[in-house]
């Protein structure tokens, strides 16, 4: 392959790009999240203001100038793949990312169950699924955190008897069970269980008249779930095994099975600057100033990808007056700006980068490790930016995987999220995107709300140069 000066345009954003010191590029770039991992945690947690002022040891700048040093000489650094797609368009190879999270983000993107009769979710890291209501019964499957199945009835307090697939039953325990609600819905599915009690104790004596001294007519085991015929402060007509009789309500508690609360929709305006826009950074201090004034809370998607974590979980509220601000358009020349400028307002937005930009000659190493020291979420622009819609499934496929791989290996931190180039998505490229293990995908339609079913096509307002802080303001207020 014959070598071509940097200054040179790629006939094609899909070339390889050829010259010895692009590979080279490529190469450190991949390696240095392998490289990197021996630094030492002091160097790690170095908090500095300019992207020229992050700290290194002597052996770290040692290993740097080795990689450099090999690279140079042309031989390969081990343990990286460095994946290109040929001046054809076809692909030689795509990096491989971790996909692990497909079924819990799939789950957190769902809407909830309320309103589906028998739905519930896992909320334990996994819960092995029973052939009998007993813990000592063989194991017939396997069901991971966040997956939705449908509970067909509870057995007892402790065992809920669930549908796996059409004719296919199994049994699992209640602990690892949660009804997915919403706060207006809460109270009407609780009213399901209202009037349902269980034997908390190991078993409750039933006896002919509410009476200590009446004749014992039954026992009922612990954690059978009853519901009274009539009921005072201290007995229990009850119905069990085809007796009637009295149980002391002592022994008795409520039965209602665990809930959690969701959001399904949210109105939470997410910002996109425009770094390419001449008097964006001149502007953005001033937006960020007014938005703090005004009691809005600053947020990149990290915040919001832990948030939505924890609601899965447990009851976890968006902060009122929330936002999320990001900025897109990065370049090799501006990103020294944007991050000076944000450093000092204090706002770690999201950065969304084109991995193209990353290298020895573009966005370094050196550079990332200082925004990753403070504080910002590095989330993918895709490879080259060229509009996903436009591409064919391989070709969408490489750009958010190799995209991921890289900003992965640099980081040391999950992707979670892609602004879609130009804006555009479909379907199509949404469901590429889905599998290559995204949690968000942004799209610049301007509004402000959006349901959990839309987190892959989250609206989003894109903020130019020529924006005031009142037009920022405006917006997210009529917002």
């Amino acid at each position: 392959m014959k070598s071509r000066s940097h200054s040179r345009r790629v006939k094609s954003a899909y070339a390889v790009r050829s010259g010895s010191g692009a590979i080279i590029s490529f190469l450190i770039i991949a390696g240095f999240g392998i490289l990197f991992t021996g630094c030492s945690p002091a160097a790690n947690k170095t908090v500095t203001k300019g992207l020229d002022d992050v700290s290194f040891t002597e052996q770290d700048l040692a290993k740097m100038r080795a990689a450099e040093h090999t690279s140079a000489s042309g031989a390969a650094m081990t343990g990286v793949t460095v994946t290109s797609l040929a001046a054809s368009g076809s692909i030689s190879s795509i990096p491989a990312v971790d996909v692990s999270q497909i079924s819990l983000y799939d789950a957190i993107r769902s809407v909830s169950a309320s309103g589906k009769n028998g739905l519930y979710k896992v909320t334990n890291e996994f819960a092995n699924v029973r052939a009998a209501a007993d813990l000592g019964s063989a194991s017939v499957g396997r069901l991971e955190n966040g997956n939705p199945v449908k509970v067909v009835e509870f057995v007892n307090a402790a065992w809920a008897k669930v549908e796996l697939a059409p004719g296919k039953i199994g049994y699992i325990s209640t602990q690892y069970l949660s009804k997915p609600t919403t706060e207006e819905a809460l109270a009407k599915d609780k009213q399901a269980f209202e009037g349902m009690y269980f034997v908390d104790f190991a078993f409750v004596n039933m006896r002919s008249q509410p009476s200590q001294q009446s004749e014992k007519i039954g026992q009922i085991p612990g954690k059978i779930i009853v519901k009274p015929l009539s009921m005072d402060e201290s007995w229990a007509r009850v119905s069990y095994s085809g007796k009637e009789g009295y149980i002391s309500t002592q022994y008795l508690s409520p039965f209602v099975p665990n809930f959690v609360v969701r959001q399904d929709t949210y109105t939470l305006p997410v910002l996109v600057y425009q770094a390419s826009q001449p008097a964006i950074l001149a502007q953005l201090p001033s937006h960020m100033q007014q938005l703090k004034s005004r009691g809005f809370t600053l947020m990149n998607f990290r915040d919001l990808h832990d948030l939505l974590l924890r609601q899965e979980n447990g009851d976890a509220r968006l902060p009122p007056k929330s936002v999320v601000v990001a900025v897109a358009g990065i370049t090799p020349d501006t990103i020294r700006g944007v991050s000076d400028t944000l450093y000092a307002e204090g706002v770690k937005a999201t950065l969304f980068l084109d991995t193209k930009d990353l290298g020895l000659t573009g966005i370094t190493e050196k550079m990332m490790l200082t925004l990753n020291a403070n504080g910002f979420d590095i989330e993918s622009a895709t490879h080259t930016g060229q509009d996903l819609r436009a591409l064919t499934d391989a070709q969408v496929k490489f750009e958010a995987q190799q995209s991921r791989y890289l900003l992965e290996k640099m980081t040391q931190k999950p992707v979670y999220a892609v602004l879609y180039p130009q804006g555009g998505v479909n379907d199509r490229v949404k469901d590429v995107v889905r599998k290559a293990g995204y949690l968000f995908g942004i799209v610049n339609t301007s509004q402000p709300t959006f349901t959990r079913a839309d987190l892959l096509t989250m609206p989003s307002y894109t903020v130019n140069g020529s924006m005031t802080a009142d037009d920022v303001i405006a917006t997210v207020i009529g917002s």
